[in-house]
């Protein structure tokens, strides 16, 4: 009988050298996450659950929750416990049960929590709060889940600006580590500006001002911002297929193959239409953190708006982002201009959307 790790490996495969022939990344990723749902839960079924399933559940979270998942990339479990006690129990089956899907051949990332835990804000670990926002459920006690499930949305609207703040915070961070630009000559296609990553923002703080109405849910993205991701997806899909790991960077030869396989023509024309892409998603991901930023409380705001002492007669300060007082004044030559791309650079802030 063929074991859920033999067919995990040997369905890998034909998905692979389907996408590599098609191009098609959504198909890949739903096929890859079917793949994992069934070897998951067959491990679930031999190692957690030997009797009734009471008091643990398991879910999918991040981008397997969202069924989003890339050939290589980390399989995300949490096991939902009633309580701690539970969990110390059972702690034979989980070892178990998480050595089955290591041997399948997946990089596992998991975690235990209650309920309890689930809805807590922690700041020093802002992932696992952003990743119940993906939760999906997979196996066991399906009476355990709906708790959870119940309690997200006033979860989220009790402790929206602490979570706003914290994944802000996030933001800023990775988006520096990339100069805060989207023109990278080999960019990475998942965490920097424009890239999966902020496609995921845009949907996080869609899904934040969601609970505002009770419920949990994200709203259909613009048509622009839904090709950018296609478009994204299948550079992630190809990397990964190309290189058997979870590789982002797509590097010169990388930009030159991919051209070439999908005879998409010359390689520097493609990457015209990847910045493209990039800034599709990067200004509609900025523009709804600072929109959503600007409705929390006011003392995040002040905390936002720190530098605008840093103003003067030319130039006025707003959220971090530099804008003209008077913009007509461009038209009387460079001058203008000049002092403002030095004031920028010199206190190290970027230039509003309308500048």
């Amino acid at each position: 009988m063929m074991t859920a790790e033999n067919r995990l490996s040997n369905s890998s495969a034909p998905i692979a050298q389907a996408f590599l022939a098609t191009g098609d990344a959504l198909t890949a990723l739903a096929e890859r996450t079917a793949q994992v749902d069934r070897v998951v839960t067959e491990a679930a079924a031999s190692f957690l659950f030997p009797e009734a399933p009471g008091g643990l559940a398991v879910l999918a979270v991040g981008g397997y929750g969202r069924r989003q998942l890339f050939p290589f990339s980390d399989v995300d479990v949490l096991l939902l416990y009633e309580s701690e006690r539970l969990a110390v129990a059972r702690k034979d089956g989980i070892s178990n049960f998480l050595q089955r899907l290591w041997d399948s051949g997946m990089r596992v990332s998991h975690s235990v929590r209650t309920p309890a835990e689930c809805t807590e804000v922690h700041d020093s670990n802002t992932e696992l709060n952003i990743s119940l926002l993906d939760q999906r459920y997979l196996a066991g006690d399906r009476m355990l889940y709906a708790r959870l499930v119940e309690k997200m949305p006033r979860f989220l609207m009790g402790n929206r600006d602490a979570l706003i703040r914290n994944l802000s915070q996030l933001t800023r961070d990775r988006h520096a580590k990339y100069a805060n630009t989207f023109y990278h000559l080999e960019p990475n296609v998942k965490e920097g500006p424009g890239g999966l990553r902020d496609h995921q923002l845009i949907c996080w703080l869609a899904q934040m001002r969601n609970t505002e109405a009770n419920r949990l849910g994200v709203a259909d993205p613009s048509p622009d911002i839904q090709q950018a991701f296609r478009f994204l997806a299948r550079l992630r899909c190809y990397l990964h297929c190309e290189s058997g790991r979870d590789n982002n960077v797509l590097t010169f030869e990388a930009q030159d193959v991919a051209a070439e396989r999908w005879q998409i023509g010359d390689p520097a024309e493609w990457m015209r239409e990847y910045y493209r892409h990039a800034r599709t998603i990067y200004r509609a991901a900025i523009r709804q953190l600072e929109s959503i930023e600007a409705q929390s409380s006011s003392l995040f705001a002040q905390f936002r708006d720190w530098r605008s002492r840093l103003a003067n007669a030319d130039f006025s300060i707003h959220r971090e982002r530099a804008h003209f007082r008077a913009p007509q004044g461009l038209d009387s030559g460079p001058e203008l201009l000049l002092r403002f791309f030095e004031f920028i650079a010199r206190h190290g802030i970027r230039a509003s959307f309308e500048a």
